[in-house]
């Protein structure tokens, strides 16, 4: 037979059926197979298009890449301590952060180092990572040996007959990802403590392949998440498993509102702090990363401010977009709808001095379909006005360079969701940003999943270049995560996301939401308030 294999847009010759590892370079840590993700073990059997991918500029392999390393770490703890209960979360600065207290192991410098010396020891080791599908009868076997019991019990929503999973020199684990070949692919990561437990940072493709520099100050942002995981761990609901059981055998009704309530009382504790400050906070200022629910937060809020008599003026950045042909373009020469330089900051800062000094205020209209501004409203402050503004460049402060720092109240917003599969593997928090937008986008905006996850990367890097700097220099930092609303989301998400097809260079991304989504047991939408942030993704919102 002959094979011809277009690798890296060259045409190659081979007359056999090839493995992915036999032409890839040692940097690679997966391919594009005609567009499909493959990890390196996959064969070759017919003439196809390959595009090898590594850390240095691909999202999918930055993603196997940090699989692989939550193997190894689970594996170098599970040899030295004959059990592996390790509960993983997404923390500061791009890590991971790791948590043995149930093993009740103190993770001084010295411990830390046992455990890096033998990943080293298993990197350098070379051995493979085979992946197998066995029975679930069988995995569960596996996983009781191995004291895994949070694997044993999440399979029980399992409705497949077969599971899939990984085993290197004796160890089993999966990580509902593909992984590298080896574990010599492991090439960078660093692991040190990080009191009570310990953080693991691994190569990011947002800076270039390499390891982004850790961010201690990051002080706000790691308080939301410890709050999180606690109010998880409290609830009994830090793992999908516990989720379900709490749906499946206990008061829906009374569990949603527990999870709107914790919304409402940090609303009411935002209220205080302004209302503390009211001869001072001329404006309030709310932002955050795509689908945190700003919106509705915005309009939460102002109905909480207004319950302690202030009139609030609720303005949205984006009618300041400048028309489309003033608009900058990006470094791919798309027009940047991300870029704060593509808002009319003067007349912004102009018109929001003219509100705070109790004057009428001609304010734009911006028409997204015509693409500049056609109207304007008259807006006539009365007393006790507050403005509200809202939109992704809210808290830079070149924004509202002219507006004194100590008159703002700045608001950062993001669904902060420390909730796991099982204990090794963590939902990533941009995740349930995708899912949100992905239904948003289905149900109110005429896209296709595939649409959204196309823009999704482009969205991601206006993020980093725009908002997460920001975060920090909030007055507060809401969580607008709903420990439920995975399990309403789903009947809307989990078709949409099956509908990539296999040929579609989504795929990869889209199946691993499939992967964990349809482990959730269903909510039904009736269940959810008609004023909760997760209406602004579902509909049947009081605010629209």
């Amino acid at each position: 037979m002959q094979l011809i294999l277009t690798i890296n847009n060259e045409k190659k010759e081979y007359s056999k059926p090839v493995k992915l590892i036999e032409i890839s370079n040692p940097e690679d840590c997966c391919a594009k197979v005609n567009g499909t993700i493959r990890d390196l073990n996959y064969i070759v059997k017919n003439d196809c298009t390959i595009e090898f991918l590594n850390i240095v500029d691909s999202p999918d392999a930055v993603r196997i890449y940090e699989a692989t390393l939550r193997y190894l770490v689970i594996m170098a703890i599970y040899n030295i301590y004959g059990s592996a209960n390790v509960r993983i979360n997404y923390s500061v600065s791009m890590a991971l952060y790791i948590d043995l207290s149930n093993m009740d192991i103190s993770l001084d410098e010295a411990e830390v180092n046992k455990i890096k010396e033998e990943m080293d020891r298993l990197i350098k080791l070379d051995l493979p990572l085979n992946r197998l599908s066995i029975k679930k009868e069988e995995a569960i076997k596996i996983y009781t040996k191995q004291k895994m019991f949070d694997k044993v019990n999440i399979l029980k929503y399992r409705s497949e007959d077969h599971v899939n999973i990984y085993e290197c020199n004796g160890f089993y684990n999966y990580m509902y990802m593909n992984m590298m070949p080896r574990t010599s692919y492991v090439k960078d990561y660093k692991l040190f403590p990080y009191y009570p437990q310990m953080i693991m940072q691994y190569p990011r493709s947002e800076t270039k392949g390499k390891i982004p520099p850790f961010k201690a100050e990051q002080v706000k942002y790691s308080k939301i998440l410890f709050k999180a995981k606690n109010w998880s761990k409290k609830n009994g609901i830090a793992n999908v498993y516990d989720l379900n059981e709490r749906v499946v055998n206990e008061n829906i009704a009374e569990f949603v509102n527990l999870c709107e309530f914790k919304h409402n009382r940090t609303l009411v504790r935002i209220g205080d702090k302004i209302e503390d400050r009211k001869e001072e906070i001329k404006l309030v200022a709310v932002s955050g990363p795509s689908s945190s629910g700003k919106t509705t937060f915005a309009n939460k809020l102002k109905v909480e401010l207004m319950s302690r008599g202030f009139k609030p003026i609720m303005i949205s950045l984006d009618n300041y977009y400048k028309d489309h042909k003033d608009i900058p373009v990006d470094e791919f020469g798309e027009i940047d709808f991300e870029t704060i330089d593509a808002l009319d900051i003067e007349r912004f800062n102009k018109d929001m001095i003219s509100l705070m000094s109790k004057k009428e205020t001609e304010i734009p209209v911006f028409n997204f379909v015509k693409q500049k501004r056609d109207k304007y409203i008259t807006i006539k402050p009365q007393e006790g006005a507050i403005v509200i503004i809202e939109g992704i460049h809210a808290l830079n402060e070149k924004m509202t360079h002219l507006i004194p720092r100590d008159q703002k109240f700045k608001i950062f917003i993001s669904p902060q969701q420390q909730i796991n599969i099982d204990e090794n593997n963590p939902i990533r928090i941009t995740d349930i940003r995708l899912i949100r937008r992905a239904v948003r986008d289905h149900l109110f905006r005429n896209y296709n999943v595939t649409q959204t996850l196309d823009v999704w990367p482009s969205v991601r890097r206006g993020e980093f270049k725009w908002i997460y700097d920001c975060q920090e220099d909030a007055d507060y930092i809401f969580n607008s995560e709903l420990a439920y609303e995975l399990c309403v989301l789903k009947k809307y998400a989990l078709p949409l996301f099956m509908t990539v097809k296999r040929e579609d260079e989504d795929f990869a991304n889209a199946n691993r939401i499939v992967k964990f989504l349809k482990y959730f047991v269903t909510i039904d939408e009736s269940m959810v308030p008609n004023n909760s942030i997760l209406r602004e993704f579902i509909g049947g919102s009081c605010f629209k």
